[in-house]
């Protein structure tokens, strides 16, 4: 959906409101530290994983389910002088290709909304984390169903046809074993 050229006109080049400066409040939030192992879930660009690796100096690895994407992203990794730091990975968020504890955080823009099964998401999401690590999610919520007219593709396409309240969000992580810090920030017991 993401590689379409209508995704790329109508969200921009970051595809999540906010944009980088979105990106950096959730990599301070999540107290992003050189060396650590920071999966970006659902990338759909490269934008967000270069950005954390130039600025908390962590090793990225970005996850997108579309191929093409992510061979664009590979390149922009290596034009940036960061292929060994930013590596993008063709992947599901259902079904993430890592081994358990793996990861020290994750990071999710405006994408958690269209995972089609979100528990199972959620409970990946806690399977590769480290103990302590930490989940920042920003995302698209609302509390009640879209108007017919609304209810398309574009709506897809925008991240708000499957957006959920927060409170449904929290459920999913909780029910999962996420515990929560604060608003965005999940730990892993």
């Amino acid at each position: 959906m993401h590689e379409s050229d209508w995704a790329r006109l109508f969200l921009g080049d970051s595809f999540h409101p906010g944009v980088l400066a979105l990106t950096e409040r959730l990599g301070d939030l999540l107290g992003l530290r050189p060396g650590q192992r920071v999966l970006d879930a659902a990338a759909g660009t490269e934008t967000s994983a270069i950005y954390l690796a130039q600025q908390f100096d962590c090793r990225v690895i970005s996850l997108d389910y579309g191929k093409e994407a992510v061979a664009g992203a590979n390149a922009a990794a290596d034009d940036a002088g960061l292929a060994g730091i930013v590596h993008f990975k063709q992947g599901d968020a259902e079904k993430l290709p890592f081994p358990d504890r793996y990861l020290d955080a994750v990071l999710i823009e405006c994408a958690f909304c269209t995972f089609p099964n979100k528990a199972t998401a959620a409970a990946e999401l806690a399977r590769v984390l480290k103990p302590g690590g930490s989940l920042g999610l920003s995302d698209l919520t609302r509390s009640g169903p879209l108007p017919p007219e609304l209810d398309t593709l574009l709506a897809w396409v925008a991240c708000i046809a499957d957006a959920r309240p927060v409170e449904e969000y929290e459920r999913y992580l909780e029910a999962a074993g996420w515990s929560s810090k604060q608003r965005n920030i999940m730990t892993r017991s």
